[in-house]
């Protein structure tokens, strides 16, 4: 029977989670490059395979990986640089995706937060974590608008929530 180990009360030392998985998964060999890197060496041979299905509109690794590119270069022409935090307030689309790994690219640090948190308990975390930009999709906007007024905020980054949907659904979205 293993001893037990004394736990030190900090989950960065403690690692609580590690208890789930096998040695196997623990002492797996990482990749050694950004994620971005990670899913263009993977699929950088499959640009016309389909990447994501978002309501019906197919997108390939060929238009995911230059909508990421895209998407990085915009944030980087916003202000966004390496080290900057950028809060992301969203539900997944296939424009948050080119966000989140534009933001790789560039080597900002997305900050994730709940939609389902009031206006207050974000810009509070905002404030905390110094984060200068934020990205809020459009279907979001009005509950988050007081974020919008911060002094604390350099740019409103908004994503549409129905860019990539077909038409119709688009249109239902909206």
């Amino acid at each position: 029977m293993e001893a037990e180990k004394k736990l030190m009360g900090y989950p960065s030392i403690d690692k609580p989670w590690l208890k789930y998985y096998s040695e196997e998964a623990i002492n797996a060999h990482l990749p050694e490059c950004t994620i971005y890197e990670y899913l263009w060496e993977n699929n950088k041979d499959h640009l016309e395979d389909y990447a994501i299905d978002y309501y019906g509109t197919k997108i390939t690794y060929g238009q995911l990986f230059k909508n990421i590119k895209n998407a990085a270069s915009g944030l980087y022409s916003l202000g966004i640089r390496k080290g900057d935090i950028v809060t992301v307030l969203s539900v997944n689309t296939p424009e948050l995706i080119y966000c989140l790994f534009g933001l790789n690219i560039i080597g900002a640090i997305p900050m994730m937060e709940y939609v389902t948190e009031s206006a207050d308990e974000a810009l509070k975390n905002i404030e905390s974590s110094h984060s200068e930009y934020v990205i809020v999709l459009d279907y979001l906007l009005k509950d988050f608008q007081s974020i919008a007024l911060s002094e604390n905020i350099n740019k409103l980054i908004v994503l549409g929530i129905a860019d990539s949907m077909p038409l119709i659904a688009g249109l239902a979205a909206r």
